[in-house]
């Protein structure tokens, strides 16, 4: 009965590591989302991407994925397009739409007060 076990300050340990695991998942998923050497719509690593702009985002392709985003471009101004694949159809194109939404509700997350306060404090640790 020397030894008194804080059972407080144990449990407090164990959140701050949770709390430091997250927060180091979040640094991960911000630094692959953000990744210079990666294609963002496939993965495709290692080469060569082309940053695109669109709505105040920015993400990088592959020169495949180039091809297919100018092809959504296309579909979505409304103007006739080349031959295109006849898989090209309106899932295709949803999907696109859907994607291009993710990606401007990604980069809305990571330019939030929260995250940066969040990695601000990880940074400290």
């Amino acid at each position: 009965m020397a030894e008194v076990i804080d059972i407080k300050g144990r449990v407090k340990q164990k959140k701050d590591l949770s709390n430091l695991e997250k927060l180091e998942g979040l640094w991960n998923i911000i630094q692959c989302a953000k990744c210079a050497m990666r294609c963002a719509k496939c993965g495709t690593h290692g080469e060569p991407t082309s940053q695109v702009g669109r709505s105040g985002t920015s993400f990088k392709l592959c020169s495949s994925c180039m091809e297919e985003y100018q092809q959504v471009i296309t579909e979505l101004g409304g103007n006739p397009s080349r031959p295109k694949p006849f898989w090209y159809n309106r899932e295709w194109l949803r999907h696109w739409v859907i994607w291009l939404e993710y990606q401007q509700v990604l980069n809305d997350y990571i330019d939030s007060p929260e995250v940066y306060f969040a990695l601000k404090s990880l940074a400290e640790e």
